[in-house]
């Protein structure tokens, strides 16, 4: 009697649960607004929270400036679209501990849809994080645009059935050489 048969796709989930990994469209509490700067000067808002169903959403990072204090439209869209969503005006700085946050955003309930991107480390591991594609109503399943425009909703079920995880760029390998091996039989 066969009690199990091999399912590679939950073996890859094994010792997974409780967070959101994957390529999807997620309704989560915001339980976190953190402004941050990265290594090299890049800022961005990170976003960390909770499901409905209990499991945890972290490190949604929304890039809004870049090193040369130039504006990245992806990602300044995207935080504008997110307080039109849930009603917010403005966003502010406020200190909280040792860190900066958007209280504003605190406890706010949104719809997001995430793609999965698979990335290589500098040294050579391999790892992936989540991409904010857009943010909806959880009510509507409305983005921003839709609900302003009066539209139905028809982005979010568009992403379901198109977006597929991002790959790892590819490494680029050297050729492998061949040298002629050296015949010392020749004649001369």
């Amino acid at each position: 009697m066969i009690m199990f048969k091999e399912n590679r796709d939950n073996a890859m989930k094994a010792g997974f649960t409780g967070y959101i990994t994957e390529t999807g469209a997620y309704e989560f509490t915001i339980k976190a607004a953190f402004w941050r700067i990265s290594n090299n000067g890049v800022k961005y808002l990170e976003l960390n929270g909770e499901t409905m169903n209990g499991e945890s959403i972290n490190f949604l990072n929304l890039y809004y400036q870049n090193a040369k204090d130039e504006q990245l439209q992806f990602g300044v869209r995207l935080i504008h679209a997110l307080m039109g969503l849930v009603g917010v005006k403005q966003l502010t700085s406020e200190k909280f501990y040792d860190k900066q946050v958007a209280p504003e955003l605190t406890d706010k309930t949104i719809g997001v849809f995430v793609q999965k991107r698979y990335l290589t480390k500098a040294d050579g591991t391999e790892t992936s994080s989540l991409n904010v594609l857009d943010f909806y109503d959880p009510n509507t399943l409305q983005t921003f645009k839709e609900r302003e425009t009066g539209v139905d909703a028809t982005r979010i079920d568009f992403l379901l059935k198109t977006v597929k995880d991002a790959p790892a760029p590819i490494k680029s390998v050297p050729a492998p050489t061949q040298e002629k091996p050296f015949n010392d039989r020749i004649p001369f």
